[in-house]
This record gives structure tokens, C-alpha cells and sequence, in this order.
């Protein structure tokens, strides 16, 4: 505890003078770690008043294009399906998805993306309606826009929610037969779905992601691969819960 409180304090000069990012250069030599970021919605404008999980559903732009410029300062962009590929090659990389299709991050997200020249995978419930125009009082991405952002060099891929059906189903039922290209990757809570690797083999799945806080490294299940979240927009910020990523992966892995 007293260490781990300690590095926060210090985290600003430890990211200052660089010892963060010589720590992740000496690991990465030798093997893959790739943080996998998910955001649930990025809004133009937070409300004033949030509690911290409010702020952490609700990223400002402002904090999500910080976050972004220090990834790419420092991680490898890649996209979310190409993970298995690269969990053999040596460095530090980075992908991003959004648990959710709120249209903030069709209007307030892409851009920002668009700009520095990075792309994301986009999370859509196998519940998501299936008309091209999404209902107004939820403020979904429609059918059109899922297709536009996949034109853009966006990837859209499947939420899987509770005991839900099999995904030859899911495919055949949900809006995913009427995208331009085929459904590569997923994510799930429900445990369950770990049990069912064989079935997203089948499907042609390249990766399926849990909600385990930690990096990936080479020893990881390409179906029940870990993700973080990143919460503050300063570089040290962002830099002491990365280091603390690669802890808590270190952790798991000796």
C-alpha cells in the first residue's frame, strides 16, 4: 500500500524525468503489452457536477484527446482484432473501444480520432435496434452512421450481454448482416462466454475481450483478453495508471 501510494505521489516527477517510460521500454523488448482501452461515452461538455463513475461514463473530449496524444506518444496504435497478432511481437501497443454507440461518439469521438490519425472499434449490443434510424430519447448511433463510421476505417463489433443466444443467431437477426464487413471481434461480461471459445473460432472471431483490468501480454487467451480504463487527462495521470497496469499484469503472469 505504501509503495503503490507513494509512486501516485511521485508521479509526476517519475513521468517528468522519464523513469516510467524507461521501465516500459526494458519490458517491451523482450514481449508484447497491449492496453486495450475501453470508454463507455465521450460528451463535448461534462456536466458540472459528477461523481467520479459519472465522469468516467461521460469522458470530456477534452480529457479523451489528452488521453489519445499520450498513447500515441508512447504506445503503437493498432485495432482491437489485430491484438492476437501482435501478442508474439515485441513493444508496446494500444487499441480503443467503446462499450457503447451513444451518438457522442459519432459526433464528438471520431473526429478527434480522424484527427490523429487513430481508429477504434465500436461495440453495438446484439440488442440494438435494427431500423437506419436509431430512436432520438436514446441517443444511439443509427444503422447509416455504423456504416459510414466502418467507410471511415472504423470497426464495429458485437456486446454480448447476459445468456444470449448463439452468435449465428446474433448475425443473422441483428443489424450486423447489413454492415460492409464481417463481425472480428467481441466483448462479454457474463462469465459464461469464456466457455465458448470454440464457437467464436467458428464464427471467424479474431478476439474476444472480458472486463479483466489488467495489459495483455503473450500468455493471454485471445478470447478473454483484458481491458483498462484511463480516467485522468494529465500525462503523469495517465502514465502512474499504466505503470499500474503493467503491475497488476506482472501480477497475474508470475
Amino acid at each position: 500500500m505504501f509503495s503503490s501510494l507513494s509512486n501516485q505521489l511521485l508521479s509526476p516527477w517519475l513521468y517528468t524525468f522519464r523513469r516510467y517510460q524507461r521501465q516500459w521500454s526494458a519490458r517491451s523488448r523482450s514481449q508484447a503489452w497491449i492496453a486495450v482501452l475501453c470508454y463507455q461515452r465521450i460528451v463535448a461538455k461534462p456536466a458540472d457536477k459528477q461523481s467520479d463513475l459519472a465522469r468516467e461514463a461521460n469522458l470530456s473530449a477534452a480529457t479523451f484527446e489528452a488521453q489519445m496524444r499520450f498513447m500515441r506518444k508512447h504506445f503503437m496504435p493498432i485495432h482491437a482484432q489485430q491484438v492476437p497478432a501482435y501478442q508474439s511481437r515485441p513493444g508496446c501497443y494500444f487499441a480503443v473501444m467503446f462499450d457503447e454507440v451513444h451518438l457522442d461518439n459519432f459526433t464528438v469521438a471520431t473526429p478527434i480520432l480522424r484527427q490523429l490519425g487513430l481508429s477504434a472499434t465500436f461495440l453495438v449490443s446484439h440488442q440494438y435496434p435494427t431500423t437506419e434510424t436509431a430512436p432520438d430519447k436514446q441517443h444511439l448511433i443509427s444503422m447509416a452512421q455504423l456504416r459510414q463510421l466502418q467507410q471511415q476505417g472504423f470497426d464495429i463489433g458485437l456486446q454480448l450481454a447476459g445468456a444470449s443466444p448463439t452468435l449465428n443467431v446474433i448475425e443473422a437477426t441483428t443489424p450486423f448482416h447489413a454492415l460492409e464487413k464481417p463481425l472480428q471481434c467481441l466483448a462479454y461480461a457474463d462469465p459464461q462466454w469464456a466457455n465458448r471459445r470454440e464457437e467464436f473460432r467458428q464464427c471467424g472471431l479474431q478476439a474476444a475481450f472480458t472486463n479483466d483490468s489488467r495489459l495483455i501480454t503473450k500468455d493471454d487467451d485471445a478470447f478473454a483478453l483484458p481491458r483498462i480504463t484511463l480516467k485522468q487527462p494529465y500525462a503523469f495521470a495517465c502514465a502512474y495508471q499504466i505503470e499500474q497496469a503493467f503491475q497488476n499484469t506482472i501480477r497475474v503472469h508470475t
